[in-house]
């Protein structure tokens, strides 16, 4: 008798926690009728539809502009956030930020790099700064200063060409 009872119990519990009154579901999405809350889920997932369609129309864009710099023979690039991570680009790079000479290094994979030998822009990103290139080690490193010279940090976007 008492396995029942039990098994009622939690029957019971079950049904409580996984069924919402419809009281309270009205009340979340703030709908009197089923109806309404019907078109005003409808309209919520169009304007989700609408989000994801527009990020699929970026996402196609930003493939289109990736193959043509690499079409342009870009050996790489891509952009580095302040404190030296890689935040996007191509995959045969990394970089890191050195604190004590106040610069960033950036190793190519494969490449010996050295600045006479490449081609390579970089653009501050969001800051009044302006950057140079160097190489040591094979690395290509970033030295940014603000506007009074002095050494700084800065995210920056840069692209690196070969010349063949």
């Amino acid at each position: 008798m008492q396995k029942i009872s039990i098994v009622l119990t939690l029957a019971w519990l079950v049904i409580v926690f996984t069924v919402p009154p419809r009281a309270a579901y009205a009340e979340r999405v703030a709908c009197g009728t089923p109806k309404e809350c019907y078109e005003k889920a409808m309209a919520k997932l169009q304007k989700a539809l609408d989000i994801v369609e527009a990020q699929h129309v970026e996402n196609e864009h930003i493939q289109r502009k990736v193959a043509e710099l690499e079409r342009k023979n870009a050996l790489a690039f891509g952009v580095v956030k302040s404190d030296g991570n890689k935040y996007s680009g191509t995959s045969n790079w990394k970089s890191t930020y050195d604190s004590n000479y106040k610069r960033y290094e950036i190793t190519i994979t494969g490449e010996n790099y050295y600045y006479l030998d490449y081609m390579t822009s970089v653009t501050p990103a969001g800051d009044i700064r302006f950057c140079k290139t160097v190489s040591v080690s094979s690395k290509l490193l970033v030295e940014c200063y603000d506007k009074n010279g002095m050494l700084a940090t800065s995210s920056f976007a840069f692209v690196t060409f070969k010349p063949r």
